[in-house]
């Protein structure tokens, strides 16, 4: 069981540093910090805790509710 639990971490942090270098390709980009869904600017509060972030919060959230994540959005 321990095993498993530490490939799954291992697993969610190599997508997180792709996440991450993505977001360092994208940064200088002029799309960079608009939400690709409702195309309104990112908050900076949002992309200081997560750079990677691709969504405002608002769209975020509601694609977690659609995705049945519950109803706190993941940053």
């Amino acid at each position: 069981a321990e095993i498993h639990r530490m490939r799954r971490h291992t697993v969610g942090l190599a997508e997180a540093a792709e996440a991450l270098e993505a977001a360092l390709a994208r940064i200088h980009e002029p799309g960079f910090g608009t939400c690709v869904d409702c195309e309104e600017e990112i908050a900076f509060t949002r992309l200081a805790a997560s750079p990677a972030a691709t969504r405002c919060f608002p769209c975020q959230a509601k694609r977690e509710r659609a995705a049945g994540g519950g109803s706190a959005p993941r940053l």
